[in-house]
């Protein structure tokens, strides 16, 4: 991220539902360490897309996970 914020959102809430994973794979640079990521309602978009949600989610960070938590919140 080219500016990240001084200080870090304990909390994301995303509610569009897209299945786009690059605000969660990026989301170290804004999320505090014990954050929590919540994505909420149905998923649209590619099975890969989706597939590589949950597999950042589920993924150490040492083998190429995000290192925070995720959350997920159908409707």
């Amino acid at each position: 991220m080219k500016n990240p914020p001084a200080s870090k959102f304990k909390l994301v809430y995303d509610a569009v539902g897209l299945a786009d994973p690059s605000l969660y794979i990026h989301s170290k640079d804004y999320l505090d360490e014990r954050g929590i990521f919540v994505s909420s309602g149905p998923f649209h978009g590619s099975t890969l897309n989706i597939a590589r949600t949950f597999a950042n989610a589920l993924l150490p960070g040492i083998l190429g996970g995000v290192n925070r938590q995720w959350k997920y919140v159908p409707f």
